[in-house]
Order: structure tokens, then C-alpha cells, then sequence
């Protein structure tokens, strides 16, 4: 189990860098046991998931029985959640920043949670607007998260931003990938 000041930690260092402050980094433990605890940051972001999933599949109805989306929405969860991470362990290593990888992860993982915390409000703002007046938010949101993963790369790894760019691109590809997949299964 993770300590409360942990997740404090945590969460407060990745508001800090949201905020362009780089000082963030200070409070994540960048070791890997530290890395491997930021992976809680998951369990405190899935009943945000589940809510956004809910405005999801009330927008675009699934033909699937409740067991096969809880079963194929909990495999993309931890997919999405473990995929990257993995992957960015020999892509960090080639690029030779192997050295700030449990960093960048600890980092990473605890920014979902602060995305979660501003993306939610805004999805479900978003989906009460009947003309589409908030529909706007949710991506200009999205945007701000991508230049936000991008500010992690390059403070956490100390990449360029050509660097950072392709780590985002790469993050962001996979998470389609997974989400197309999931979506496959249950339409």
C-alpha cells in the first residue's frame, strides 16, 4: 500500500511541473521502487476512467454485455498504464537518458492523476453542452496535456524538444492503439 504522503508527494510535484515549475521534480521518488509506487497513481485515477468511459459510452452506445467491458476496458486500463512505461524503458536507454528513466516515470504517472483532475470536469461539461458550445474544452485540454507531457520529457529525461516531441508522439500513438483495440472488441 502507498502512504497518504506519498500520494501527496506525488501529485503535488506533478501540479508544481503543470504549472512549468521544474522544482516538481524534487518531490518524486526517482528510484526504482519509487517508479514502481507511482504505478497507485493508476487506483487513484480509475474512478475518474470509469466516469469518463460512462460519458463515452453514453454518447456512442457499445453493443457489448457489462462483463465483456469490464473485462475488456480493465485490460486496456492497465495496457495503457503499463505499455509506455515499458517501452520507454529501452527507448530511454538508446536514447541515452536511461539514467532520469524512473524519474520520467514517476513523473509521468503522477501528472494522469492531475490530468484526470482537470480533464474530467471538462468531459463532463462537455457532454451536458447540447450545442456543442463546451465540446471545444475536452480538446483544448488535450492539447495542453500533450504540451504538459512534453514539459515532463524534457525536464524529467532532459530531452530536447525534438526528443520530448517524439516521446509524446509515441505516447499518445500507443494510447490510440489501445483505445482503437478496446473499442474493437466491444462495438
Amino acid at each position: 500500500m502507498i502512504s497518504l504522503r506519498e500520494v501527496s508527494a506525488g501529485v503535488f510535484g506533478a501540479w508544481r511541473l503543470a504549472h512549468g515549475d521544474r522544482s516538481g521534480l524534487n518531490w518524486f521518488d526517482a528510484t526504482a521502487n519509487g517508479a514502481a509506487r507511482s504505478f497507485w497513481a493508476g487506483v487513484i485515477a480509475l474512478p475518474a476512467y470509469i466516469v469518463l468511459l460512462g460519458l463515452e459510452f453514453s454518447e456512442n452506445p457499445v453493443n457489448a454485455g457489462p462483463m465483456q467491458l469490464i473485462m475488456v476496458y480493465a485490460i486496456s486500463y492497465v495496457l495503457d498504464w503499463a505499455s509506455f512505461p515499458l517501452a520507454m524503458r529501452s527507448i530511454s536507454t538508446s536514447m541515452g537518458k536511461g539514467k532520469h528513466y524512473y524519474r520520467y516515470v514517476s513523473a509521468l504517472n503522477w501528472a494522469r492523476v492531475v490530468e484526470v483532475a482537470v480533464f474530467l470536469p471538462a468531459a463532463i461539461l462537455g457532454s451536458m453542452s447540447s450545442n456543442g458550445m463546451f465540446a471545444l474544452i475536452p480538446v483544448i485540454l488535450l492539447i495542453a496535456i500533450l504540451i504538459y507531457h512534453g514539459f515532463i520529457a524534457v525536464v524529467a529525461l532532459e530531452a530536447s524538444k525534438a526528443e520530448a516531441g517524439m516521446v509524446v508522439a509515441m505516447n499518445l500513438g500507443l494510447s490510440i492503439i489501445i483505445s482503437l483495440w478496446a473499442r474493437s472488441l466491444v462495438s
